[in-house]
């Protein structure tokens, strides 16, 4: 209770007169700020902002489709729900995508309505970051534009083109079609050999009249005759081009 009418103490007529309680509603609230997308400086100046706490171990890190580095959740309220100053407030911020994220750069090759006349190209996404756009070009010639994507196994991709804003053409990139890109293969560190002294051979080995060099053995891993594929430029299934396989056979 705040305050009250008469005053403590006072005087009154209990047949005439009318007391008045004036009761606090508690601390004020506010909307909660939108934090999503910020960085954590971001994030802790506009809580800092708004009288709100942001303790150390609430800054949590975890794979997100957002990009890294980003604001992907807060608790305990969402933007522009209510909350008192003061109020403790966790983020997670993105330390990367998932490992099942694949991504891929898929070029989109648009013409104007008419050659040497400028249209107006619009390119929508989706994907596993979610909705967006690309953005808007004036173009006069036929133009390729790389456009990059990000899927999950439960989101595909989509681009979708619009020209003087008429629907053109929607292109599905489904995860299945999209290659994961393999972890790079660490190089060994050389090392020095040490070539072993030369050791006498036995003596039936003398008599055997095969030479050691040209032994025909079980181990597929000499050089002679050895098939090798040679990994060169080709083209890929789909609607975009890609690297090939041209096998050949290696000469011993």
């Amino acid at each position: 209770m705040l305050s009250q009418s008469p005053a403590p103490g006072g005087t009154y007529d209990p047949e005439k007169d009318t007391i008045t309680l004036n009761v606090s509603k508690g601390p004020e609230s506010f909307a909660m700020p939108n934090l999503i997308g910020m960085s954590l400086s971001e994030a802790r100046a506009e809580l800092t902002k708004s009288s709100l706490s942001l303790p150390n171990d609430k800054v949590l890190q975890e794979p997100s489709y957002t990009t890294k580095g980003k604001v992907f959740k807060q608790f305990p309220a969402e933007q522009n729900e209510l909350v008192t100053p003061g109020t403790e407030v966790t983020i997670w911020i993105s330390s990367g995508y998932p490992a099942d994220a694949k991504e891929k750069t898929w070029n989109v090759t648009v013409s104007p309505a008419v050659e040497g006349q400028t249209s107006t190209i619009k390119i929508l996404l989706t994907d596993a970051r979610g909705d967006s756009e690309w953005g808007t070009k004036k173009i006069k010639t036929t133009q390729t534009f790389p456009i990059n994507l990000v899927v999950s196994p439960d989101k595909e991709g989509q681009i979708t083109v619009y020209r003087d804003d008429q629907f053109l053409d929607r292109i599905r990139v489904p995860y299945a079609d999209v290659e994961q890109t393999p972890d790079p293969t660490p190089t060994p560190t050389p090392s020095e050999e040490i070539t072993p002294p030369p050791t006498e051979s036995p003596a039936e080995d003398a008599t055997t009249g095969i030479d050691p060099g040209n032994e025909n053995t079980d181990d597929q891993g000499g050089a002679a005759s050895n098939d090798t594929a040679a990994v060169g430029p080709g083209k890929g299934k789909g609607n975009d081009k890609g690297p090939g396989k041209e096998k050949g056979k290696g000469r011993g």
